[in-house]
């Protein structure tokens, strides 16, 4: 029996037959990601029965609502049910193409940050990291000088500079570092070059359901209510070399 890790994973669906959630699933069978943990519970935005459908096909636990109760309010619930103190954040379109090996011990590893005092791992792929990518649409250039204006600083998107650049922290040394945990390697810096994201990330359950509860909000709207607070906390930040690609099989 394949060991399991101490890490709640929640996946936010909606509109499941008119999704990539179905395609995603399938990448996550095909890679043994299942098989990580004991805990993985899917939120349905307004659930229907091809949802509970799907959820029951793939063996996966769910919850939802009959309505839209928006990101924030889907993750929140998801991490009150969650069942350990680590927590993994995905959506409908978070495809996988890294072995089981590589799923496993990149997981394990990051566990072991946030045990050493970090707050947030990014999991999203620097190899793959699909489409759109913020950081290779506004950073092109010398990235130092983007300004942007609705968090009101220079770079705050700087750590995912990864998905472009190799050996990142030898061009910014004073603002990323590079480290290795269990032989698998991280980039890390602070909250004010690691923003935000609704992309796969890892918390500590708790610390993330608190942030939740402080900045709820409708709709999808909880990266531009969120971002500015958190480049201004200087959390413990890093991103991992990843697993997860962006792929909307509709978009």
């Amino acid at each position: 029996m394949k060991e399991k890790l101490p890490i709640s994973i929640g996946i936010l669906g909606w509109n499941s037959n008119n999704s990539s959630l179905p395609n995603t699933l399938f990448s996550y069978l095909r890679n043994g990601f299942f098989n990580i943990s004991d805990d993985i519970t899917i939120f349905f935005q307004e659930i229907k029965d091809e949802d509970i459908k799907l959820a029951n096909y793939f063996g996966l636990k769910y919850i939802g609502e009959s309505k839209n109760i928006g990101i924030a309010g889907a993750f929140h619930r998801l991490t009150e049910n969650a069942k350990y103190d680590n927590f993994l954040i995905l959506e409908h379109d978070w495809y996988l193409q890294e072995n089981y090996e590589n799923v496993f011990s990149r997981i394990k590893s990051s566990i072991h940050l946030l045990n050493d005092g970090y707050d947030c791992i990014k999991m999203r792929s620097m190899y793959r990291p699909g489409f759109t990518d913020f950081s290779v649409i506004n950073y092109k250039g010398n990235p130092l000088e983007y300004f942007d204006e609705e968090i009101g600083l220079n770079c705050p998107h700087l750590l995912d500079m990864c998905h472009m650049y190799k050996d990142i922290h030898l061009s910014f040394p004073d603002k990323i570092n590079q480290i290795f945990v269990d032989n698998c390697m991280f980039y890390t810096s602070t909250s004010r070059y690691g923003n935000y994201t609704n992309n796969p990330c890892i918390y500590k359950t708790d610390f993330y359901k608190n942030i939740l509860k402080d900045f709820m909000c409708e709709g999808d709207q909880l990266e531009g209510k969120l971002h500015g607070w958190w480049a201004r906390q200087l959390f413990k930040i890093a991103h991992s070399e990843g697993l997860f690609t962006h792929f909307d099989v509709v978009k």
